[in-house]
């Protein structure tokens, strides 16, 4: 008697016995434990379902097609390192800067207490250039600890709230004739378009194309806050209700715009 006939009358239902079996036995821990107390497992793994076989070969051509769809200059610029791609989208940011402090600057910045606006725009800026960074992580290594973008979303839309919520410097005041829907929409109107081009530079350059939830958010945060880094430069708007409702909405709105969009 061997290991196949001990399996077999397991199988059938029958308990095997004699003196082959116990020869066997004496041998084979797993026939021994089959026969101990092992019976009903085995005749439930023989009534399963067989694992699922991954076809490597679909699956090697589909990574082909993927790696042969990114051509021109998309392709070639995913190609490129982290580091490289990265510093792509921060020179973006940085000529969004440059565009609204040279031309659109705004008309309070003289008398804006200095080291104020230094920190508010210095935490917008690394706001955005980490939630791009961790954007980009490679494919090849582990996933970001979940808390990681997690927390980067959650101080991209609470920031801009915070911010809002210091006290008033009062330099510049609402203008008559015009109403805080107005300044808010305007506001939020330049705010979501910096942050879209941001975002489609992000996801452009992302190797994954646009899977995965995780990088998608960050790309959103990353835009959300280089809006309202602009929108700092740009507005002489002080006054909490506007800061709440035309700048602090940026990256929320981009966040759920983007999120809906991949829905659609």
């Amino acid at each position: 008697m061997d290991c196949a006939d001990v399996e077999k009358a397991l199988l059938d239902g029958r308990k095997p016995a004699g003196p082959e079996l116990h020869a066997h036995l004496a041998g084979c821990d797993s026939c021994r434990f089959l026969c101990e107390d092992g019976g009903p497992v085995a005749r439930a793994l023989a009534g399963s379902a067989p694992p699922d076989r991954t076809d490597l070969a679909a699956l090697e051509q589909r990574l082909a097609d993927d790696v042969a769809a990114d051509r021109g200059i998309v392709g070639a610029l995913r190609a490129l390192p982290r580091p490289a791609r990265f510093g792509l989208v921060a020179v973006l940011i940085g000529l969004e800067v440059l565009f609204f402090y040279g031309l659109m600057r705004r008309g309070d910045m003289d008398v804006y207490p200095a080291a104020r606006m230094a920190a508010i725009l210095a935490a917008y800026g690394l706001l955005a250039l980490a939630a791009a960074w961790v954007a980009f992580r490679p494919l090849h290594l582990p996933p970001s600890p979940a808390w990681v973008p997690r927390a980067l979303v959650a101080i991209g839309l609470f920031l801009p709230v915070a911010i809002a919520l210091l006290p008033e410097v009062p330099t510049t005041a609402f203008k008559p004739g015009y109403s805080v829907a107005v300044l808010a929409f305007k506001c939020f109107s330049h705010g979501g378009a910096l942050a879209a081009a941001v975002i489609f530079a992000a996801r452009a350059l992302d190797r994954a194309g646009h899977g995965g939830a995780i990088p998608a958010a960050l790309a959103a945060i990353a835009g959300g806050a280089a809006g309202v880094l602009a929108l700092q430069l740009e507005c002489p708007i002080n006054h909490s209700i506007h800061l709440l409702t035309g700048h602090a909405t940026v990256p929320a709105g981009m966040l759920l715009i983007y999120s809906l969009g991949r829905k659609l």
